[in-house]
């Protein structure tokens, strides 16, 4: 296996006469990656350049921010371009309702199969109350009531294709 410069990661074939090797920790370079590094490339390494030049900025070094946009008496503000001045669009955005997309059928007669003895796929569309009740004839019962309740869970199941918002489950 070839060694790779760690500068520019690519291999460096045998024999090649731009190789130079590292004399602090005998990493192989290409000629051209270590003159343009200014030493080796290696994190930590003794022959690495020191640390360039800093740059400190100070507030007095900042340009003030621009004015904001002025307020016409119709309340959009108003730009300036070249001397012009003209009122900006007034852009409205309309979030999409989420609340309103459709409820997963599979997910409700899933729900309904599995843990519908706590009336979980009743709270998934919806219908409160009916989970409410669901849940305390199985707490309220020690889980007596569980079988009462599962079975209602699968005759809901078989006949509810609409969510508590009267929107067909997809």
């Amino acid at each position: 296996m070839n060694p790779v410069c760690p500068y520019c990661n690519s291999e460096i074939e045998p024999g090649d006469p731009n190789r130079m090797d590292c004399p602090s920790c005998d990493g192989a370079h290409h000629s051209d990656c270590w003159e343009e590094n200014c030493g080796c490339t290696v994190f930590g390494c003794a022959s690495a350049p020191s640390e360039g030049p800093t740059v400190t900025i100070q507030a007095a070094d900042l340009a003030p921010a621009p004015p904001s946009p002025s307020v016409a008496a119709h309340g959009a503000p108003e730009f300036t371009f070249g001397g012009y001045s003209s009122p900006a669009l007034e852009r409205t955005f309309q979030a999409p309702d989420y609340a309103a997309l459709p409820k997963s059928r599979v997910t409700y007669i899933l729900l309904g199969t599995f843990v519908g003895f706590l009336g979980v796929h009743n709270f998934y569309a919806g219908y409160k109350a009916r989970a409410i009740a669901q849940l305390c004839i199985t707490i309220c019962t020690l889980f007596m009531g569980a079988i009462v309740s599962w079975i209602w869970a699968i005759i809901e199941v078989c006949s509810v294709d609409r969510d508590s918002r009267d929107i067909y489950m997809v």
